[in-house]
């Protein structure tokens, strides 16, 4: 059955999601093109344009996902898929892993659009392609001599789990603002729920703040200390506190966990 169920997602969504990414494409290529082959002051704008396409795909893709999510779970699409035979928890595990897979992919086109889009910011800077990839392979050169095996492992891990942060956020709201409470709101009601997690989801990262572990960065490398330090009063500009990313990431587990009940137990269709 969870086969079925991937398909119907892959069938439902991959048309939309290839069109999103080729046109992205098109638009990060034209505009690459653009800024390479016209004068200045065009050319500098062209290449804005590009990162704007660039950056568009790992932003768009997740609220496409989370808008797809709300009208495939809550709208009159929502009878077919509460009709299959599996429970609704399934049902919403599958959607959301589906999505980030895709958000994955996203991410992963959106790094080869940004070469694309530095190819422009280059050539109008005066270098050459060689000088950007000179350039690629001195920052990960700088990287790896920087920051110790278990800082880039960390890097990874938080970046391949940064799409579940905003999926979460899509999720929960379509999940909670249907609810009974809410349904009459109509699509006011994921909205009004969305706001208020984004507000939940700024103090949890303030608070996170103050949880004393911090990574500190001197010449030698990066260093991870325990301590407490008032981030309204220090002058150091060299700590980042780990904190706020642990609170977002708790924060998300919450959402998806809640949301997952409230699919399976709390369903208000219209």
């Amino acid at each position: 059955m969870v086969g079925k169920l991937i398909k119907h997602e892959v069938r439902r969504t991959l048309r939309w999601y290839l069109t999103i990414i080729a046109g992205a494409g098109l638009v990060v290529g034209l505009a690459t093109l653009a800024a390479v082959l016209l004068p200045a002051p065009l050319n500098s704008l062209f290449t804005v344009l590009g990162a704007i396409g660039t950056f568009a795909v790992p932003t768009v893709i997740p609220v496409w996902l989370g808008i797809d999510f709300y009208r495939s779970s809550y709208t009159k699409t929502g009878y077919l898929t509460r009709a299959l035979p599996v429970k609704g928890s399934t049902i919403y595990w599958v959607k959301l892993l589906y999505a980030y897979v895709l958000s994955l992919v996203a991410l992963v086109v959106s790094l080869g659009l940004g070469y694309v889009a530095a190819i422009g910011f280059t050539v109008v800077g005066g270098g050459t392609v060689g000088d950007l990839n000179q350039g690629v392979s001195d920052t990960l050169a700088m990287i790896g001599d920087v920051l110790p095996g278990w800082a880039v492992a960390a890097c990874l891990v938080l970046v391949l789990l940064w799409p579940f942060v905003w999926l979460a956020s899509y999720y929960f709201a379509a999940a909670i603002g249907s609810e009974a409470w809410s349904s009459k709101m109509g699509v006011g009601g994921p909205i009004l729920v969305w706001f208020l997690f984004y507000t939940a989801s700024q103090v949890a990262g303030l608070l996170g703040a103050f949880i004393p572990l911090y990574l500190v960065f001197t010449e030698a490398g990066v260093e991870l200390e325990v301590g407490v330090v008032n981030i309204f009063t220090t002058e150091a500009q060299n700590l980042l506190p780990v904190g706020v990313f642990l609170m977002m990431y708790v924060l998300t587990a919450v959402a998806i966990a809640w949301a997952s009940v409230s699919f399976d137990k709390k369903v208000e269709l219209r």
